[in-house]
């Protein structure tokens, strides 16, 4: 199992703390959501020999893989796959986010899938439309047709059961039948329906069975908890996981 911190590209501030977090062993790589106008930062941690994950912008940051834009997204997508090769990402996440999957498909037809993994999402979005890739079925289906592989975020498999009042410890089974190579964890509670990414031990996820799960499967597992204190929670986050 390797742990990772998850930053945004434009928290240049945390870089070097990230890379001292790795060569002291509180982490052993970084998850960078991506900017594309903080290449020349993110060139800092792969020259150090920080081991690194892109992960691809989404809705929140105005990008819509799923949408109707399909020569815009398949540019920045290109784009993103470049800057990943010159970093030497070795996975690359993108969100289904929502719109018809069909549109996805046919963006990720179009480029080097050979890094990309699709992430599972909650059901509900904040604007009362249903997500894409909320089911083990439509992630599926995304990657028999393109060849990407899979993250698995535990988090938003929770939500996803909980709203559709299926059990949610079957359900992650059903999504850890596709193979996932990278996992996300970060809590959440029962009663709110939308995405929380809350620290370990704040909400109703059973941590242990996640962290067996894990352990059986190997593979990367992202920490996606409040950045605060700079990575210092971050870290906090990992170590009370290893100890479960």
């Amino acid at each position: 199992m390797l742990c990772g911190i998850k930053l945004w590209s434009k928290n240049r501030d945390l870089f070097e703390k990230a890379k001292r977090a790795i060569l002291e062993h509180d982490a052993d790589y970084v998850e960078i959501l991506l900017f594309s106008e903080d290449e020349a930062e993110l060139s800092k941690l792969s020259e150090a020999g920080i081991p690194l994950i892109i992960h691809s912008g989404h809705f929140s940051q105005g990008l819509c893989l799923s949408d109707n834009n399909e020569t815009s997204n398949i540019r920045t997508l290109e784009n993103t796959t470049r800057i990943a090769g010159r970093l030497g990402a070795k996975f690359i996440i993108i969100h289904p986010d929502f719109g018809d999957i069909h549109n996805l498909i046919n963006v990720l037809k179009q480029v080097d899938c050979s890094k990309i993994l699709v992430e599972n999402m909650p059901k509900y979005h904040t604007e009362g439309v249903d997500f894409i890739g909320y089911s083990p079925q439509e992630i599926l289906q995304i990657m028999n047709e393109t060849g990407c592989g899979f993250c698995l975020d535990f988090e938003k498999a929770y939500k996803a059961a909980w709203a559709q009042g299926k059990n949610a410890k079957q359900y992650i089974i059903e999504f850890l039948k596709l193979k996932p190579t990278v996992f996300h964890i970060s809590d959440c509670q029962k009663k709110v329906k939308t995405d929380q990414h809350l620290n370990l031990g704040e909400g109703n996820i059973d941590l242990a069975f996640i962290k067996n799960q894990i352990v059986d499967c190997g593979g990367y597992v992202t920490f996606e908890v409040p950045l605060q204190n700079g990575i210092t929670n971050s870290i906090m986050n990992i170590r009370y996981f290893k100890k479960i």
